[in-house]
């Protein structure tokens, strides 16, 4: 029976998490990657939240999960939108208010790892890199491998353009388009 009062919350908070998932629109096209001062950085369109959040995960295929049996490599931040456009340089230190989420593993609701963390800290060529995000809505994310550096002016930014196709475009292009997402 006690096993039961403590399953209970677990599953309805589970329950209520799914809901509100089911309700809001994922993968908005409010991420992209610019490139600043030869640093990949992460431009988020906030849609007036109060919080955020960005990780990059290195994987070995586009737009796949990690190897299940081997650690995630990722790199993770999150904290206030002080702005309506915010830029993350990746793999940084975090933005005042923002913190590095150092976690080593995710756990399932019994308590055991289920996944093993190892903290992403270089980008390194042959590998596929998906950077995603939320503020508060599920950002479409923007996958890569260091090759795209060299393709991303000044001014632009890689940005998802339809299903799984990224896009160079103007910085201002895409965060106009962002914003009209946030209505």
């Amino acid at each position: 029976m006690a096993v039961m009062r403590r399953l209970v919350p677990s599953v309805v908070l589970v329950l209520t998490l799914a809901s509100l998932v089911a309700c809001t629109r994922p993968d908005a096209r409010i991420l992209a990657l610019a490139m600043r001062d030869g640093r990949p950085t992460g431009v988020l369109v906030t849609c007036d939240a109060v919080a955020s959040q960005l990780q990059v995960v290195q994987t070995d295929t586009k737009g796949e999960p990690p190897v299940s049996g081997k650690p995630m490599i990722r790199w993770a931040v999150g904290g206030s939108s002080a702005a309506e456009v915010i830029e993350v340089p990746l793999l940084g230190p975090p933005l005042p208010g923002w913190a590095v989420n150092d976690a080593t593993g995710i756990t399932d609701p019994e308590g055991r790892v289920t996944v093993k963390i190892e903290p992403l800290t270089e980008f390194k060529p042959g590998f596929w890199y998906r950077l995603g995000g939320s503020s508060p809505r599920v950002a479409r994310p923007v996958d890569f491998t260091t090759a795209d550096f060299t393709r991303i002016g000044t001014d632009d930014v890689l940005a998802p353009a339809r299903a799984d196709a990224m896009t160079v475009t103007s910085l201002d292009d895409f965060v106009r388009t962002a914003a009209d997402t946030c209505d």
